[in-house]
């Protein structure tokens, strides 16, 4: 199985929120990785594009960089959300319920990752943009 949905050909664009984050990965990946990522369970699907598209989306769309201007870390920094693997994981879980015509569940996604934080320990995920 193939394990990467997108190809690089406009790695410039930098999406804002997650309605872009949808438009750039459905315009910009081949059709049969698209159809693969969507017919596949929906953890299995996650897990598969982690190190693909996850690592794409977050070294592209420029999600490590803590002190830039990035809109998109700014959507999610708002919603409480700052580490760039959770930022990717929810891109790739909204896409996949998106693409199944399943509901998002965008605040259940964000409690997960914020309950998860908040054993941690606050200090960890605390690397918001200036």
């Amino acid at each position: 199985m193939e394990r990467k949905i997108t190809n690089t050909a406009k790695i410039d664009i930098k999406p804002k929120n997650l309605e872009e984050c949808f438009d750039y990965l459905t315009k910009n990946t081949p059709y049969a990785n698209i159809k693969e990522f969507k017919q596949t369970p929906e953890r299995e699907a996650i897990v598969r594009t982690h190190d693909n598209t996850g690592r794409f989306i977050r070294n592209h769309w420029e999600l490590w960089k803590w002190d830039t201007k990035n809109e998109l870390v700014k959507y999610f920094n708002n919603l409480g959300i700052y580490h760039p693997d959770d930022m990717s994981c929810i891109i790739l879980t909204s896409l996949h319920r998106h693409l199944n015509s399943r509901k998002i569940k965008l605040e259940k996604q964000v409690k997960h990752y914020r309950d998860y934080w908040s054993l941690v320990g606050p200090k960890v995920n605390e690397r918001k943009i200036q």
